[in-house]
């Protein structure tokens, strides 16, 4: 959305504070006061994925944010274009201002000639800020800037849902995160939609996927909801497979089951009887537009699993997005 001249990407909804700052909501907030199972609603006001995009007008532009709901400090990755320029601003609980200054963001001397190298994505004059996990306010934009035009944008949209592990837990830095990386290597604008803890696959929200824009679809699917069962987890795929691939027959679909995690230790436990629903409900449905990947063969054994038994380390990622590049340049 846009907002006081800035790109607000992948946030759907500002709602004001008392305090005059806004809160950023990833999906609409009447869809966000459905995400209640394992706390959804909180992780749809956390910032994962979110970017400021702006064209600089002004020498000097200033944002000022705060971070909120129990952050204390929230870190930020700033890009020129395609090219990383600096992770070293922080949004404090207290408040925080970016100061930018155009003359040491000035393409040229952020070696524009790189991109006589490779066919960038984003045009050179886009600055882009990307918010890293945690929780952040906006409060406000000193300074000229006007958001950019279609043409200095990515042509080509992924969209992604699923778990923290979409939304690069375990990767150090978004950018880092096996969605965003795969987004990178196939040249497409990523809007990811990872909800730690919380991708319960709700049916209200297979109907927002449905009307989302995009060219292809990355959906990971069930570590979020070990619990519920295999019976219950099949019911809710059915509906989201079915809304999702069927609303959109001319878009591809790749579907994730569970990654390797600690539940593998055992026999027939739930990500197992997980995988099995999944390939029974594609079977059932028999969807011409989904290709379904077994978690296991894009990460399947712990080597690189954090030590928390969940999420890949920052090599995993790496590996994950890597056998999944070579599995989507088949179909796109």
């Amino acid at each position: 959305m846009i907002f006081k001249n800035i790109d607000f990407h992948n946030v759907e909804e500002m709602t004001q504070n008392d305090d005059g700052s806004y809160t950023l909501h990833r999906v609409p907030v009447s869809l966000e006061e459905k995400l209640t199972e394992h706390d959804g609603s909180k992780q749809n006001r956390a910032n994962v994925g979110i970017e400021l995009r702006f064209l600089m007008k002004s020498d000097v532009v200033k944002i000022r944010f705060k971070a909120s709901e129990g952050s204390k400090i929230v870190s930020t990755t700033i890009f020129v274009g395609d090219l990383y320029h600096s992770a070293t601003e922080y949004i404090t609980d207290s408040g925080s201002e970016i100061v930018l200054q155009k003359a040491k963001l000035d393409p040229m001397k952020c070696n524009k000639n790189a991109y006589n190298y490779f066919e960038p994505m984003f045009d050179s004059s886009v600055i882009r800020i990307s918010l890293q996990s945690g929780w952040v306010n906006f409060i406000d934009v000193e300074g000229d800037v006007a958001p950019p035009t279609p043409e200095l944008l990515p042509k080509k949209k992924m969209f992604a849902y699923g778990s923290s592990i979409t939304s690069a837990s375990g990767a150090i830095r978004f950018e880092n995160g096996y969605s965003a990386r795969a987004a990178e290597a196939l040249g497409y604008d990523a809007t990811i939609k990872g909800y730690p803890g919380s991708c319960c696959m709700q049916p209200e929200m297979a109907d927002y996927i449905a009307t989302q824009e995009f060219d292809f679809a990355i959906l990971e699917l069930g570590v979020n909801i070990l619990n519920v069962g295999p019976e219950e987890f099949g019911k809710r795929l059915t509906y989201l497979l079915d809304k999702v691939c069927n609303t959109n027959k001319d878009k591809r679909f790749f579907l994730i089951s569970p990654f390797f995690m600690w539940d593998d230790y055992g026999i027939d436990k739930p990500s197992v009887l997980f995988r099995r629903e999944f390939t029974r409900v594609l079977n059932e449905l028999k969807l011409q537009n989904a290709v379904y990947i077994d978690g296991l063969t894009l990460f399947g054994n712990p080597k690189h699993l954090n030590t928390d038994s969940v999420h890949p380390d920052p090599r995993g990622h790496e590996i994950i997005a890597e056998r999944l590049v070579k599995i989507i340049k088949d179909y796109i």
